[in-house]
């Protein structure tokens, strides 16, 4: 069985890509975030995380936020690639014809839903879990901008 500390670890050691001069693509945390996010408010109840508007949405948000200017976002991207990090799969619908989906578009009509191991799922449902996990992305990916999670926490309120 996978602990905490597991995930811990797995989230501040996300392959994210990355390039000298446009510096690293947070599309991976920022997703994670993202769906935690959708977990605490609720609007995801069981450990099935499909393509949704509200999902486009929030990602949408969180990267015009804490993106990289120098990268287009895209949900697309982690969506698929997160797979490769363990704890994120996905199923598939029948007819994908199993090449990586190159637009948000695609990306609904090759997938049915994602989801994350249970024991994550389950340990994203107690706060002062979801808290630590929150803090090993922040404090990986995120760090020289605490000062924004502020403003993401008044998105979140917002809607």
């Amino acid at each position: 069985m996978k602990t905490l500390d597991y995930y811990y670890k797995s989230f501040s050691q996300l392959n994210v890509s990355s390039s000298s001069k446009r510096g690293n693509a947070h599309y991976k945390p920022i997703l994670v975030l993202n769906v935690i996010d959708l977990i605490t408010r609720g609007v995801i109840n069981d450990n099935r995380i499909p393509v949704s508007e509200e999902l486009i949405q929030t990602f949408e948000r969180y990267w015009s936020i804490l993106g990289s200017k120098s990268y287009k976002g895209g949900l697309h991207y982690p969506f698929f690639h997160l797979q490769s990090d363990g704890f994120w799969h996905l199923v598939f619908k029948p007819e994908f014809k199993g090449l990586q989906p190159k637009t948000t578009n695609k990306l609904k009509e090759a997938v049915e839903y994602a989801y994350f191991d249970n024991e994550l799922f389950n340990f994203l449902q107690d706060e002062s879990s979801r808290q630590e996990l929150i803090d090993s992305l922040v404090t990986t990916f995120f760090q020289e901008q605490q000062d924004v999670f502020d403003e993401i926490l008044q998105i979140n309120q917002s809607f």
